[in-house]
């Protein structure tokens, strides 16, 4: 096996080697590369635990777990605490006598909310 020297003195086959797998490299980098965080936005949350009465409600209407408040509705507990889980794959713990409103985000109009 012979290595070439060009006129710098580097091995010119490991220095092709080494820039293709730079390229490489910087090529992967790019393409998975994260984009900028957009906030993202809350279209609805679903009910995926009940804790310490059965007293949750949508839009005033009991409900169950896997009952699904959509955008413009409010999530509301009274002897209660709900866990919810929201299309941005955020969670979300609504204390006893709490108030939240789905939409762009999620508005807590009274009460405790543990993110």
């Amino acid at each position: 096996m012979s290595i070439k020297l060009n006129q710098s003195g580097f091995r010119s086959n490991y220095w092709q080697l080494f820039l293709t797998g730079l390229c490489f490299f910087l090529i992967l980098s790019v393409l998975h590369h994260p984009t900028p965080a957009r906030s993202a936005t809350i279209n609805q949350a679903k009910i995926t635990e009940i804790l310490d009465s059965s007293q949750v409600y949508i839009n005033g209407n009991q409900t169950r777990v896997n009952a699904i408040a959509r955008r413009g509705q409010r999530v509301s507990t009274r002897n209660a605490r709900a866990e919810l889980s929201f299309n941005t794959g955020g969670v979300g713990r609504l204390a006893h006598n709490s108030v939240l409103t789905i939409g762009q985000c999620a508005h807590l109009r009274r009460g405790t909310l543990l993110v």
